[in-house]
């Protein structure tokens, strides 16, 4: 039986980049620019969102940062909120695709290297620890760079086996990474599902 590793950020979550581009331009205003955030989600160079995604400022650092170029009277719920709408949702059928994969017993790893309000926010409102037999947080692998590390780190304290690995991220260079180890890659769940289902995937 093989393994199923899921990427949260891009495989589970909803994208809503123009709602949180938005909230952002409102808090910061001229300052909007400082944070780096661009319409793929990623920071460019060393601004402060390229730093928040690699692990270089806290959460805590993040927010503070904001507020202090944000306009008179942000607050820290302002800050995360406007955070948490590049991730609002998780579709109701990818939770039933995660079910059917436990209920057919696979192996199901939850990597989130994105960061911890989006997995506090996604954990009290969907429960997915329960559907996983373990859950690497972003306060474990966060720092971890390059992204080989972490999916070393992956291996190493799971029974993951190379080659015997189905791994989910909508990042290219992620499914390279994980090819690399002879693990199979998928781009979406529903690729995932249908490979399944043509009983390509056993």
């Amino acid at each position: 039986m093989i393994d199923i590793v899921l990427d949260l950020g891009g495989v589970l979550l909803n994208h809503n980049m123009p709602e949180c581009i938005r909230r952002f331009k409102l808090i910061l205003g001229d300052n909007y620019p400082r944070l780096g955030l661009t319409v793929s989600g990623e920071g460019t160079d060393l601004d402060l969102m390229h730093q928040y995604e690699a692990g270089m400022v806290t959460t805590d650092q993040f927010i503070a940062r904001i507020m202090a170029w944000g306009r008179p009277g942000t607050t820290e719920d302002d800050v995360r909120e406007a955070w948490l709408a590049m991730h609002d949702s998780i579709p109701p059928q990818r939770l039933e695709q995660v079910r059917r994969l436990r209920g057919l017993g696979y192996k199901l790893y939850l990597l989130s290297n994105n960061n911890e309000m989006h997995w506090q926010s996604t954990t009290q409102r969907y429960g997915l620890p329960d559907y996983f037999d373990k859950v690497f947080l972003s306060q474990t692998i966060h720092s971890c760079k390059p992204d080989k590390v972490i999916y070393e780190t992956l291996i190493a304290e799971t029974n993951v086996k190379f080659g015997n690995t189905v791994f989910v991220d909508d990042v290219a260079e992620n499914r390279q990474t994980g090819e690399s180890f002879g693990w199979k890659t998928f781009a979406t769940l529903e690729a995932l599902m249908e490979a399944i289902d043509a009983k390509q995937i056993v």
